[in-house]
């Protein structure tokens, strides 16, 4: 059996369908609107709290604003647990020593949760005898409180970005040795430039938008938007189902994954990279400014980032270099095309 419509009754369909689909999208936009609102003055919130508590603890509160802080995380998983709290705690010691030899004035800040082998006394004398360095308890954060299960560890360390008592940031793996390579090209970012990020690739696997223990911020270079939006991003949801899909996204990791999404994003046209292998797809394809550490690596072995045991002193000592991979022409100085190993 055929209907017939008349064309008056088409068009009258039509503008009823359009009116109905409008409301929707109205309804749709404004839903997203106000829970985008709600976000943002909820983020506003916490850092105004923040702005007297900080996002570590009391002690670094003390230090004033402006600080220049290295971050990392220490935390353990349950397998094998105190074994590796023990580990960890050796590399926070050899950590706070390099960080007082080749950064003097910065503050290194621990995120830390499940050292079960030491106990708050631990800290404590570990603080007093280490005065570049502040613990920051995953479990009882000043304004966070228990992000233990909220922020995944590796993630934790990317606080002090958006921490009202932080100027710069530098954000680094526990278990990476700091070199003076490393130090060189922060100063070049922070004295010669005046972008706000800093990310530095020193590897051939290093080819990723950001790697986690080796990007840097001037969050006081920073606009007051781009804060906000990385905040925004950063700090734990209240909502169970958003702790949820967080974790299952960003967990383990998730770290590097977390930065592509929603750092990069804000960083690549406003960032320094250093970059000893993949300089051509940094600058040319990131478009973001990209130059050659400018000091030569003293071994194939001693890259950034590398994982303890890397440079060792029977490392460094190989003089057969065959099996390691050159940095491309483009990627060294003008200067020193000879630098095979850049």
């Amino acid at each position: 059996m055929l209907i017939y419509v008349s064309g008056f009754s088409r068009r009258r369909l039509h503008f009823a369908v359009c009116i109905l689909l409008s409301i929707f999208l109205v309804c749709v936009l404004q839903s997203a609107t106000s829970r985008t609102y709600v976000d943002v003055q909820r983020t506003r919130n916490l850092l105004l709290l923040a702005e007297k508590k900080s996002f570590c603890s009391q002690r670094s509160v003390r230090r004033g604003f402006n600080q220049h802080v290295l971050s990392v995380s220490a935390y353990e998983s349950d397998d094998r647990i105190q074994l590796k709290s023990n580990l960890t705690w050796f590399y926070i010691e050899v950590f706070a020593r390099q960080a007082k030899k080749f950064y003097p004035s910065w503050i290194v800040r621990v995120y830390y949760y499940n050292l079960v082998s030491k106990s708050q006394a631990d800290i404590d004398n570990f603080e007093q005898l280490h005065e570049n360095v502040d613990f920051c308890p995953a479990e009882d954060l000043p304004v966070l409180g228990n992000i233990k299960n909220k922020l995944p560890g590796k993630i934790q360390r990317f606080l002090p970005a958006i921490d009202p008592f932080v100027g710069v940031t530098l954000v680094r793996d526990l278990d990476s040795d700091i070199f003076d390579r490393e130090v060189q090209a922060v100063n070049e970012w922070l004295t010669k430039t005046d972008y706000a990020f800093h990310i530095m690739r020193d590897n051939r696997v290093h080819n990723i938008p950001m790697l986690g223990g080796l990007w840097d911020v001037a969050s006081n270079r920073l606009s007051m938007k781009d804060r906000l939006t990385i905040a925004n991003r950063l700090l734990p949801s209240d909502k169970e189902e958003e702790i949820e899909q967080f974790w299952k996204s960003y967990s383990k990791r998730g770290d590097q994954l977390f930065l592509e999404h929603h750092v990069w994003p804000i960083a690549r046209q406003n960032a320094l990279a250093h970059d000893s292998f993949s300089c051509f797809w940094s600058r040319y394809i990131y478009r973001t400014d990209t130059r050659p550490f400018p000091t030569r690596i003293e071994h194939p072995t001693c890259f950034l980032g590398c994982p303890k045991p890397c440079c060792t002193n029977e490392s460094r000592s190989r003089t057969d270099f065959s099996s390691f991979k050159q940095c491309p022409a483009m990627c060294r100085p003008e200067d020193h095309k000879d630098w095979i190993f850049c």
